[in-house]
């Protein structure tokens, strides 16, 4: 998109909202999107980012506007975190064993999103990535002490390469991580030894929709003829786990049974 043809999108957006009644629920929704860009590295450009920031503060509340800012401004000194610590890591001659990691560090209160420590997480971090956590946690001691460093693994994301009949490299949560390395040394286990790694219990809606997951991208299958069940009443928010019966992953023999 040129720039002329920004300058005209942001004006009609810009016009559009002075008709909005109900301007917080727009705020809102635009929050969350700007959180979840940021997040996910989608964002066209921190320039374009800032001028549809600049342009909201025409109808929006300052409190708001002041936010998506903060945000922006967290992304950055983030990013700055991060290159010191990668070229500390590099300094200190790093543990090959540790896999390549990077971690966002978002201010408390900006962001739509629940941070919590460790300990209080509904989601196990998977194994390998365990040292990632302490070795960032010391190293954010030695840069800021008396902060409190809390955790948002549903967030995280996993680049993964997979060797089954052929390799694929492939991009995962870390629910769905922690799912796949339970065949790391088993090619048969139980469900519930799953969903025990994962630290969820039976009915954990959590747990349904990355074991579903898995299942809708057929590293996970049905052994029985036909398609896999995906049951989900969206009404009561319960999956049907009857549906996980007999799962196994195309073409690795990984079983999963109730």
């Amino acid at each position: 998109v040129g720039e002329e043809e920004a300058d005209r999108v942001l004006s009609l957006v810009v016009t559009t909202l002075r008709y909005l009644l109900d301007k917080d629920v727009f705020q809102s929704h635009y929050a969350k999107l700007l959180a979840k860009r940021l997040v996910n590295d989608t964002s066209t450009s921190q320039q374009s980012e800032e001028a549809m920031i600049q342009a909201l503060k025409a109808t929006c509340t300052p409190d708001s506007t002041s936010r998506l800012s903060r945000m922006l401004t967290d992304k950055s000194l983030s990013e700055d975190l991060d290159l010191q610590y990668q070229t500390e890591r590099a300094r200190i001659n790093d543990n090959p064993s540790v896999p390549p990691h990077r971690v966002m560090v978002l201010t408390s209160g900006t962001w739509p999103y629940v941070l919590n420590p460790l300990e209080s997480q509904s989601l196990a971090i998977p194994q390998p990535l365990e040292a990632c956590v302490d070795m960032f946690e010391e190293f954010y001691k030695t840069r800021y002490s008396g902060r409190r460093l809390g955790w948002n693994l549903e967030l995280s994301r996993a680049e993964v390469r997979c060797c089954l009949n052929k390799t694929y490299d492939m991009t995962m949560t870390t629910g769905q991580l922690a799912a796949l390395l339970v065949f790391q040394d088993t090619d048969t286990t139980t469900l519930a030894h799953v969903l025990s790694a994962m630290r969820h219990s039976q009915g954990s809606r959590d747990a349904a929709f990355c074991v579903l997951s898995l299942v809708k991208s057929r590293l996970l299958i049905h052994t029985t003829d036909g398609n896999p069940a995906l049951e989900y009443d969206p009404s009561t928010g319960e999956a049907g786990w009857n549906a996980l019966a007999d799962l196994c992953t195309g073409g690795g023999g990984h079983e999963v049974v109730l």
